[in-house]
This record gives C-alpha cells, sequence and structure tokens, in this order.
C-alpha cells in the first residue's frame, strides 16, 4: 500500500486504524472489512467494499470518512479533499459528532503545513470531543510537533488532556510524548501503569515518577536495575528512551547516575567504569561516592584489585566522614553503598593487596567504632596471624575483648580471649584472665573449653601451655563434686604431657583421694613407685607403696610389691613382717609363705 511519506501524519492513520480494529464495536462491519483489506494493501477491494455500502446506506457517514482516509493513505488528497467539502456541507446540515471529530482528524491530513494554531483546535476538538482512540493516537503527536513551534501551548494542552479525561489514557504511549512536548509532569498527572513491562515502560516509568518525586525514581530505580540484573530488560532500549530527557533528571537522581547504575547492572563493565569517573568529579558528596564506589565495582568486576582499591579507598573515607550514608541512593548498586559493606570490601582488597599494615590500621578503627562485627574482626586477626603480622593481629583482638566485656558479651569476650590465648599460648597472663572469664560461663562449660584449648595447643606442641590450663580445669572440677568424675581424665591428660613429673602424680594422688577414687589413686602410687626406683630414688618408692597398703589394706598386691622392694633393699626384719601380714590377709598364698619362710630362716641364720 502507498503512503504519503512526507506527511507527519500519515503513520498515525495507519495507527488509528490499527487501533480500531481492536475495538470493533466503533465500526460498522463494512468498515471493519475495508480496513482490513487496505492494511492488507487490497487497495481496489478496500475502495469496491466502501463504494457499495455507501450505495446501500448512505445515510452513514462513518462509510464515507473511511473512504477520505482511504483516499489519503492512498495519496489521492485532491480527491480525498472533494469529498470531505461535501461531507462539512452535510455536517453544517445536519451535525453529528462522529462525522465532526472525522472531519476535525481528516483536515490534519490535508493541509500541507500544520500551523500551531490548526495542531491547537484540533488537539483541543479532541480534548473535549474526541473518543479514546483518538485521543490516544492523535493527541501525543500533535503535541510533540506542536511543541517545536510552541512550547507553552503543547505543555497547557497537555495539562488540558491529563486533567478533562476521567478514562486511564493509552499511558504508555502518551507519556513519552507528553514529556517530549512539555518537559515536565503535570500537576493532576494520572497515575502510571503500577507494573510497566517492557524496557520502554520501564524507562518512562522511571522518568515520570522521577519529575514528580525523586525519591520515587530512585525507588522505580532500584526495581528497574533488578529486573536488569535479571536480564529481563534491554538496557539499550532503556538508555535509548531516556536519551531526550536526560536533561531533565534533577540534581538528586542525575542521569549519569542513572546511566552509570544501568551499565552495571547489565553487565557493561567499560562503559559503567567509564560513567562511574564522571559521577567521581560530581559536586555532592553522594552523587561523587556512588562514582567512586561504582568505578571499584567496575574495576573488581575486571579482575583488576589494584586499580580497585583506590576508588573504594576514597569511598571509605567519605562514609567515615558521613556515617549517615546516602540513603535510598545506597541500593542502586549491588551490594549496597554502606559503611560496613564498604569496609569489609576495602578490608579484602587491602588483604589481596598486601597492604597488612593499612589493614590492621583499618580494621582496628573499625573495632573501635563498631562498624564491623566482632567474628569479621576475628577473622581478619587470624588472617594478619597467618601473613605474618601477629602484632597487629594481637591488637585487634584486644580491642575486641575489651569491647565485648564493656557490652557483657560473656561469650563472645570468652571467645576472643581464647583467640588471644592461641596466638600467645606462653602468655600466662591471657591464660589466666581467659580461665576467669570461662568460669563464669559456669563449671561445665568452662571445663568443656579448657579441655579443648588444651587439646588444641597440646597438638601444636604448646605442652607447657597445655598442662597450665589442664591443672586449671582440675582446680575448677574439685570445686564442683558435678565434675568430680571429669577429674581422672583431666589427669589422664596432664600426665600425658609430663609422665615423669611425680609432683603431679602426687597431686593427681592426693585429688583421688578426696573424690574418693581410690582405684586411680593406687595406680599414681605405683607409677610413682616405678618411676622412683628408675631414678634410684628408693625412699620416695617405699613412701608410694606404704601409701598404697594404707590406702587399701585388704589388697594382696600392695603388699607383694611392698615386700619386693624391702627385700631389694635389704630390709629383711621389714619385709619379713610385711609377708606375715600379707599371709594374715590370705593364708594360702603359696609366693607369699615361700618368701615369709625364706625370710625367717634368713633371719634366723642372722641372730644364731
Amino acid at each position: 500500500m502507498a503512503a504519503v511519506q512526507a506527511h507527519p501524519l500519515t503513520a498515525t492513520l495507519v495507527t488509528f486504524w490499527e487501533r480500531a480494529l481492536n475495538q470493533p464495536e466503533v465500526l460498522s462491519e463494512t468498515q471493519r472489512q475495508a480496513m482490513q483489506a487496505a492494511l492488507a494493501s487490497q487497495r481496489m477491494s478496500a475502495r469496491d467494499l466502501l463504494w457499495r455500502a455507501i450505495g446501500e446506506h448512505p445515510q452513514q457517514f462513518g462509510l464515507y470518512a473511511t473512504l477520505a482516509e482511504l483516499l489519503i493513505l492512498d495519496d489521492e488528497p485532491e480527491h480525498a479533499a472533494t469529498l470531505c467539502q461535501r461531507l462539512q456541507a452535510v455536517a453544517a446540515l445536519q451535525p453529528v459528532p462522529e462525522l465532526s471529530r472525522a472531519l476535525s482528524r481528516l483536515q490534519l491530513h490535508l493541509v500541507k503545513t500544520l500551523d500551531p494554531q490548526t495542531l491547537c483546535a484540533v488537539a483541543t476538538h479532541l480534548i473535549t470531543e474526541g473518543d479514546a482512540i483518538e485521543q490516544d493516537t492523535y493527541l501525543p503527536t500533535l503535541l510533540a510537533l506542536l511543541a517545536d513551534q510552541d512550547r507553552d501551548r503543547a505543555r497547557d494542552l497537555a495539562e488540558q488532556w491529563f486533567t478533562h479525561t476521567n478514562r486511564p489514557p493509552a499511558w504508555w504511549s502518551s507519556v513519552y510524548h507528553h514529556l517530549l512536548a512539555t518537559h515536565r509532569v503535570p500537576e493532576h498527572a494520572p497515575e502510571p501503569v503500577p507494573t510497566p513491562q517492557t524496557s520502554q515502560e520501564w524507562a518512562l516509568a522511571l522518568l515520570w515518577h522521577t519529575l514528580r518525586a525523586p525519591e520515587e525514581g530512585i525507588e522505580t530505580l532500584q526495581h528497574l536495575l533488578e529486573r536488569v540484573r535479571q536480564q529481563e530488560l534491554d538496557v539499550d532500549v532503556v538508555l535509548r528512551t531516556l536519551q531526550p530527557f536526560l536533561a531533565l533528571f534533577p540534581p538528586a537522581l542525575p542521569a549519569s547516575l542513572v546511566t552509570a547504575s544501568l551499565w552495571l547492572a547489565s553487565g557493561n563493565i567499560s562503559a559503567a567504569a567509564q560513567a562511574g569517573e564522571t559521577l567521581r568529579a560530581a559536586a555532592d558528596w553522594r552523587i561523587q561516592l556512588l562514582g567512586h564506589v561504582m568505578t571499584g565495582y567496575a574495576q573488581l568486576a575486571l579482575g583488576h584489585h589494584q586499580a580497585a582499591l583506590e576508588p573504594i579507598h576514597t569511598a571509605f573515607a567519605l562514609l567515615q566522614r558521613h556515617p549517615e550514608g546516602v540513603g535510598t541512593l545506597a541500593h542502586l548498586v549491588t551490594p549496597p553503598v554502606t559503611l560496613p559493606v564498604i569496609a569489609e570490601l576495602l578490608c579484602r582488597l587491602l588483604v589481596q593487596t598486601g597492604k597488612l599494615n593499612e589493614l590492621a590500621e583499618i580494621v582496628a578503627n573499625l573495632v573501635a567504632s563498631a562498624t564491623i562485627a566482632p567474628a569479621q574482626a576475628q577473622a581478619y586477626a587470624r588472617l594478619l596471624i597467618q601473613r605474618g603480622a601477629p602484632q597487629h593481629a594481637r591488637r585487634i583482638l584486644r580491642q575486641v575483648a575489651e569491647i565485648q566485656q564493656q557490652q557483657r558479651d560473656i561469650r563472645g569476650y570468652v571467645q576472643t580471649l581464647r583467640e588471644l590465648v592461641v596466638l600467645a599460648p606462653d602468655d600466662a597472663g591471657v591464660r589466666d584472665t581467659f580461665v576467669h572469664a570461662a568460669a563464669t560461663l559456669g563449671i561445665e562449660p568452662a571445663l568443656n573449653l579448657l579441655e579443648e584449648l588444651a587439646l588444641h595447643l597440646g597438638t601444636r606442641g604448646y605442652r607447657g601451655a597445655a598442662s597450665a590450663l589442664l591443672q586449671r580445669a582440675t582446680e575448677l572440677a574439685l570445686m564442683s563434686p558435678s565434675a568430680w568424675p571429669r577429674i581422672p581424665r583431666l589427669y589422664e591428660q596432664l600426665i600425658t604431657f609430663a609422665p615423669d613429673d611425680l609432683t603431679l602424680r602426687h597431686a593427681a594422688v592426693t585429688a583421688f583421694i578426696q573424690i574418693g577414687q581410690r582405684d586411680h589413686a593406687k595406680a599414681q602410687l605405683r607409677e610413682i613407685a616405678r618411676l622412683a626406683i628408675a631414678r634410684n630414688e628408693p625412699e620416695n618408692a617405699l613412701a608410694a607403696l606404704h601409701q598404697v597398703v594404707a590406702l587399701d589394706p585388704q589388697d594382696p598386691e600392695g603388699y607383694h610389691r611392698l615386700g619386693e622392694l624391702l627385700v631389694s633393699l635389704g630390709e629383711i626384719e621389714q619385709a619379713e613382717r610385711v609377708y606375715r601380714r600379707l599371709l594374715a590377709l590370705t593364708p594360702n598364698d603359696a609366693i607369699a609363705k615361700a618368701r615369709h619362710a625364706a625370710l625367717s630362716q634368713h633371719q634366723r641364720s642372722a641372730d644364731a
């Protein structure tokens, strides 16, 4: 189908037909069929249908209007003009609203120059008398054309349109042309469609809300960016739609910020980095901050950690000066621009770039200002230890411990002290502080902590520190009868670290006797005797075995060992008495009988 390309409204007439076909109730059957045939490039068929229908129904003025429109589309404006003149004569004699509106539209298509007066007259007529299809099709185009010649009149007409109608307009098609014509939102503009679908709709919704209230625009942009990240929208379409209006964005949400955030969300890292660099020079510190962050995020996405460090460090410094943050703007990027988030990112970058001294200083400041959680600070302390900076780690952990103690976070305090003990196992003061703090949790939890830490230190070779913790554990256990069953295990672990320590074994004996564990006490006394003999300390061995017999006078084994030791020392008389007591206890002990007899014989021989 031929079309008059020179006339700016030809395409609008085609759009009008297409929309009219979607609402067949406003057309006669003949009009509908003719429009369909014309749009399918079947011009002659369309004309035949219309002439036949006019012959049958000469009073249906809509048929004449459709025929005139078809003549215009077929590039026969002279014939269309002749037909319109006749229709105007009829309309003068017999006013019909439908015919009046059609003639107004046809006038636009037939004049060669669309002057402001003509545009205003037709637009006003459509606003007051037009139906929905006519308004939604023609008014956006008319306003855009008028705006090129008389922007103020275009704005006034646009406001009349939006305030005059009580029905929802074809919002997405009209808002673009309205904004293009007026560069602002009318005071009584209708609400936009709640849930945009296409990329263009989202762009227009963003623009509409931003011009009405920047806070609304920021919220809309957040939703838009989320859909971009999910690859549901085409950023190129969004930006192309916004391009004519970039100068309209307010300082609270400048177009450069919108552009940068869209590029970053879409994964166009190079464009995002370039846009971010522009924002870094902004006068508003909030926009400047977002520029630094976007530049840093873009460099991180490119794998340039060293390049990302400077903008992120600058962003961190800005947030420290303005701890209130940037409000809703913070969520225009992911992760959001908050002090804890940027601080965490900066610390990671300092680790990756090997700047450990600076890392320690920043973490210490973050701990002091309660910007990061103790668990995070502890993690950085461990990192510093791994990287060979234990002195920095110790400083951070002490800060954390002090804050936790002030806040009465006892469990956290104990955990941090444990980290300090691991960091400095031989520091007796730190160990004592840890033990006292652990005891405030209760005997059982404290014993669990002490045992676990002692085992950890022992496996790392810190046997002295492990032994010290276990000794404190036994002291705590002795204070609570409910914990007495743990004491044998505690001493077993202690003795594992120092198996030849007789003092330790004597302490174990005393503890076992106190808690009524006589078998454990006897076992330790026998080991003391064995070790004393090996050291050539017979007196200590005799004392231990005498204590075994004293603990359990009914134990034959104790008498046997004591008798054997006395014999080996030449104490025949004492040995004979020990075996005599043993025979009184176990008369049928053959070994005891034989040894007693031999000792008695030896004693008689010595006396003779």
